[in-house]
């Protein structure tokens, strides 16, 4: 939807995505082939590994972005979406996320007019909430695992233990900006300020051997937090009026980050790295 109502203008997208994955794996591993050059599997004595899977994953999402803005001077856009994954649990398996985001262009208001080496100005913030998902596509699942033979006949051992809230890692940035370009367009740059928040925290927590499973099961473990500044300047030091002529620019970064663990789950305090 696109619609202009005088000095008002609005955006809006209203969507569904539906995906569904099917991945089929074979794969077979030999040594010590009879000589160089012969590549089929057949010409290596030593059988080290031969195997298939079979894995699937959904995702289905529901999303709004919409956009608005008053005489190409004052901008506003809001977001929403709600996403199932398939790797969650069943009691988290949907999460709903969003954003918002305010743009100024400062250079358009009568009391800049006289500034004239100014050519842009901008004043912008945003915040907002996405999801991740963990990398195992069966990370909530409590199944057993076929490979665990005894001689030749087959066998199974519990490879998954169930975790029915098991839910999305969040992500929260909020960040406050500013663009700008002044001197006839010759020195741009930006410069931003950011807070980002991440919470319910997926990572794969060692189990111990003794409870008869996996090695490590998913969970959501704490949060952390990471801030800083960023800068980027760009200027146009000699500018050629044909297109073949001769052009020279530099550009300057510098940026600062922290990061902190917030919290921990009281289980998890032992985790220092990962295994």
């Amino acid at each position: 939807y696109r619609q202009q109502f005088g000095d008002f203008g609005a955006d809006a997208i209203l969507g569904h995505e539906a995906q569904k994955t099917n991945r089929k794996l074979l794969a077979g591993e030999k040594a010590n082939f009879a000589a160089d050059g012969l590549e089929t599997l057949d010409a290596a004595a030593q059988l080290l590994y031969v195997g298939s899977a079979i894995l699937e994953r959904s995702l289905v999402s529901y999303f709004l972005n919409t956009s608005f803005n008053y005489k190409g001077r004052y901008f506003l856009n809001l977001t929403g979406r709600r996403d199932g994954a398939s790797p969650f649990g069943t009691n988290e398996r949907f999460g709903n996320f969003g954003s918002v985001g305010l743009a100024w262009n400062m250079e358009r208001e009568a009391f800049l007019a006289p500034v004239k080496f100014i050519n842009s100005l901008k004043l912008r913030a945003s915040y907002g909430v996405t999801g991740n998902q963990p990398s195992d596509w069966y990370a909530s699942k409590g199944y057993y695992g076929v490979g665990f033979n005894y001689g030749t006949a087959p066998g199974y051992a519990v490879s998954g233990l169930q975790n029915a809230n098991l839910t999305w890692e969040k992500n929260k940035p909020l960040d406050v900006g500013i663009d700008f370009s002044v001197l006839n367009n010759r020195l741009s740059g930006t410069l931003d300020y950011y807070i980002r928040k991440t919470s319910d925290l997926l990572f794969n927590v060692p189990v111990s051997y003794t409870n008869g499973g996996p090695a490590a099961v998913f969970n959501n473990i704490g949060s952390f937090e990471n801030k800083g500044v960023e800068l980027s300047l760009t200027s146009q030091n000699i500018r050629s009026a044909t297109a073949d002529g001769f052009n020279w620019s530099t550009s300057f970064n510098f940026s600062t980050q922290k990061n902190k663990i917030v919290s921990l789950t009281q289980q998890q305090n032992r985790i220092i790295g990962d295994y």
